[in-house]
């Protein structure tokens, strides 16, 4: 009996703790198509949603440089709706100046813990597109060998 009055009282008292940290941030392209866009170009500008936050409440960000230190490079306000949520997309940061690395978005509302997100600033890289020069090669190795084939036939 003393068993189960026992994890009674911890189940009530773990629920709890549950039920006062609830919500969640993530950082999102400007549709807020992408859950967790994690990885963000230096130049593109990076969207926070949340939900089951506060209702109603303007909650202030910060954007923390996680490389330097953990510094504050930028920072501003979010607003929630009567649901808790930020829906749409709402614009956080952007990373035209920002160095490459990782971040961290925090975002308190009022009476709520931090609720935080990171995501990395990486620098333009050509290899994620296909070189003009590529793309050239294949078109003309498909035609040399279209040619090749019509003159057997």
């Amino acid at each position: 009996m003393k068993i189960m009055i026992l994890s009674t009282i911890l189940f009530l008292l773990a629920a709890s703790i549950v039920a006062a940290t609830p919500g969640a941030v993530w950082t999102t392209d400007v549709n807020g198509v992408v859950q967790n866009q994690n990885k963000y170009y230096q130049g593109e500008f990076v969207y926070v949603e949340a939900q089951n936050l506060a209702g109603n409440a303007v909650c202030p960000y910060e954007i923390i440089d996680v490389g330097q230190g953990n510094s504050a490079v930028f920072n501003g306000n979010v607003s929630t709706d009567s649901q808790g949520a930020i829906d749409p997309a709402q614009f956080v940061f952007d990373t035209s100046n920002a160095d490459s690395g990782e971040y961290k978005l925090e975002v308190t509302c009022p009476g709520e813990n931090k609720k935080s997100d990171n995501f990395k600033v990486v620098e333009s890289n050509s290899n994620d597109v296909p070189e003009f020069g590529t793309i050239s090669a294949i078109m003309i190795l498909a035609a040399a060998g279209l040619y090749i084939y019509r003159k057997r036939n």
